[in-house]
């Protein structure tokens, strides 16, 4: 399952993917993030996605089965 989605980031800020709205009993987050920290690997529980070193409007894609996710400006 893929999951896009547009949204704007600021940059040095942190993020986390909530299928439940308003709970915190499951989530997901990076795993390990490239450098640029506009793709890299999830995993539930994982630590917070890092924003972008440009803030702005990225679509976030996130994809369930490869476990790998993407923000393009």
């Amino acid at each position: 399952m893929q999951w896009d989605v547009t949204l704007n980031f600021t940059s040095g800020q942190a993020y986390l993917i909530l299928p439940v709205n308003g709970s915190w009993g499951q989530k997901f987050g990076a795993d390990v993030a490239a450098p640029d920290n506009k793709s890299g690997t999830f995993r539930a529980e994982g630590a917070d996605f890092p924003a972008p070193a440009v803030s702005g409007s990225y679509k976030f894609t996130i994809d369930f089965y490869s476990g790998k996710y993407q923000l393009t400006p």
